[in-house]
C-alpha cells in the first residue's frame, strides 16, 4: 500500500467528520518501493505496476476478520487514523462463504482456533448477478442470497458498512467499570453524541439485571443484555442479581429489521419496550401467564387486549412427561413449550422508525370479560379455504 494513500486517508478523516471509515485494504497488491518490475500489469486498470513484488491479488479469506484502524508509521511518529477499515470477500462461491463463516485461523485441523465476535464482510456486484463466467454459470446473485441466509441461520447480526463502523466507534468510545466481581457494571458515554443499541455480555450466572428500581428485560441467549440509550455524558449502572422476577422478558435477539433499543419493567408494573423497526416485524414477549390477559399499546395504534399464545413442539405433544415437566414461575422455560405474547410491530417501508410498546396485565376482575370479548371477535371456522 502506497504511503500516499495513508496520507490521503488521514487528510479525509481530518476534514470530513461524517466519514466513519473506508474499505481501502480489502483488495490490493503488495507494493515495495525501490523494486521495479514493469512486466506486471494490473488486472483492474490494465496499467503497468512498476513497484510490485507480488502480483497475486490478496484477500483475507480465512483467519482474523475484524475492523481495524490503519496506522501512520514514519520515522517521526506512530499514530492510528480515526477511521475504520476492513478486509472483505466478494462474489465468492458458496463453499467459500462457509469457510469464511467457519472463522478458523489455524492451518492445523482439530485445534480450537475459532475467534469470538468475528466480523465477516462480503461485497456484491449487481452487474455480475447473472454473469455465467462466475460460480459455475450461476453468477453472483445466488452467492449473496446464500451468504445472507447462512448468516441468519447462524444468528449473525447483518449490517451495512456504515452501521458496522458506527457500532465499532460507539463501543470504542464507551467506558466500562466493573465492581463486585463483575456483578455491577457502570457504562459511561463520554462523547457528545447519543449512543444506543449497545449490548453487554455477562458471563456470570444471573437471574435478573437492574437499572435502579427498574429491571432491564431484553436478555438474549441468557447472557446478552441491551443497554438503555446513553445521552452525551450520561452513564448507567447495571446490577446483576440471582433473583428472578415474575414479569415479561424478551429473549429474542435483535434482527436486521427490528432492533431493541430499551426494554424494562417499571416499578408501576408496566413493561415498556422501545424498538427501531423497518417494515413489519414479529416480536415475542415471554414471561407471561397463559391464563392471563394483557393490555398492549403499540405506538400509533389503538390499545388492545391479548391472550398469550402457548406453542408446543411435536416432541412435547407426544411426550408422556410433558405435563409433569412443566416448570414453575412465569419465566421458567419448559423444554418444547413456549408461552408468549405474539406482537406485530409495523414501521415504515424504506427506513427505520422508533416505536414504543407498553404492556400491562389486566386485573383479575376484568380478565374473564376481556377473554370473552377476544374470543367473540375471532371469526368462526367454516372449514373452507378462501
Amino acid at each position: 500500500m502506497h504511503p500516499e494513500t495513508i496520507d490521503a486517508m488521514d487528510y479525509l478523516y481530518d476534514h470530513d467528520p461524517r466519514i466513519l471509515g473506508l474499505c481501502t485494504f480489502c483488495y490490493y497488491h503488495m507494493v515495495e518501493y525501490g523494486v521495479r518490475d514493469p512486466q506486471v500489469m494490473s488486472g483492474i486498470s490494465g496499467r503497468a505496476l512498476t513497484y510490485v513484488t507480488d502480483a497475486r491479488r490478496t484477500i483475507a479469506t480465512p483467519g482474523i476478520w475484524f475492523p481495524f484502524h490503519p496506522v501512520v508509521t514514519t520515522s517521526a511518529e506512530w499514530r492510528p487514523l480515526r477511521g475504520w477499515d476492513r478486509t472483505h470477500e466478494f462474489d465468492a462461491a458458496p463453499e467459500l462463504v462457509e469457510t469464511v463463516y467457519g472463522g478458523h485461523s489455524a492451518r492445523i485441523s482439530g485445534v480450537d482456533d475459532h475467534l469470538e465476535n468475528g466480523v465477516y464482510s462480503f461485497q456484491y456486484h449487481p452487474e455480475l448477478a447473472r454473469d455465467p463466467s462466475l460460480n459455475n454459470g450461476r453468477g453472483t446473485l445466488d452467492y449473496v442470497r446464500y451468504a445472507i441466509n447462512l448468516a441468519e441461520r447462524s444468528r449473525f447480526w447483518i449490517a451495512s458498512q456504515r452501521d458496522l463502523y458506527q457500532r465499532m466507534a460507539d463501543y470504542e468510545a464507551l467506558v466500562f467499570q466493573l465492581r463486585d466481581g463483575g456483578r455491577e457494571v457502570t457504562v459511561e458515554n463520554p462523547t457528545d453524541r447519543r449512543i444506543e443499541g449497545m449490548v453487554v455480555e455477562q458471563r456470570l450466572p444471573f437471574g435478573s439485571v437492574w437499572h435502579g428500581a427498574e429491571e432491564l428485560i431484553h436478555v438474549a441467549n441468557g447472557a446478552f443484555v441491551t443497554l438503555p440509550p446513553l445521552a452525551p455524558g450520561a452513564n448507567v449502572i447495571l446490577r446483576f442479581t440471582p433473583d428472578t422476577a415474575e414479569a415479561p422478558i424478551i429473549r429474542q435477539p435483535s434482527t436486521k429489521g427490528l432492533i431493541v433499543l430499551d426494554a424494562r419493567h417499571l416499578s408501576t408494573g408496566e413493561t415498556r419496550i422501545v424498538v427501531s423497526v423497518c417494515r413489519a416485524q414479529p416480536l415475542s414477549v415471554e414471561g407471561v401467564d397463559p391464563d392471563g390477559v394483557y393490555r398492549v399499546e403499540i405506538e400509533g395504534e389503538p390499545p388492545r387486549h391479548l391472550i398469550p399464545r402457548v406453542v408446543r413442539t411435536i416432541q412435547a405433544l407426544l411426550s408422556k412427561r410433558s405435563d409433569a415437566a412443566v416448570a414453575s414461575g412465569l419465566r421458567a422455560q419448559t423444554p418444547g413449550t413456549t408461552r408468549f405474547l405474539d406482537l406485530w410491530i409495523v414501521g415504515e417501508r424504506d427506513r427505520f422508525v422508533e416505536r414504543t410498546i407498553r404492556i400491562a396485565r389486566v386485573s383479575p376482575a376484568e380478565t374473564a370479560a376481556a377473554k370473552m370479548a377476544i374470543r367473540a371477535a375471532i371469526p368462526p371456522r367454516t372449514g373452507r379455504v378462501i
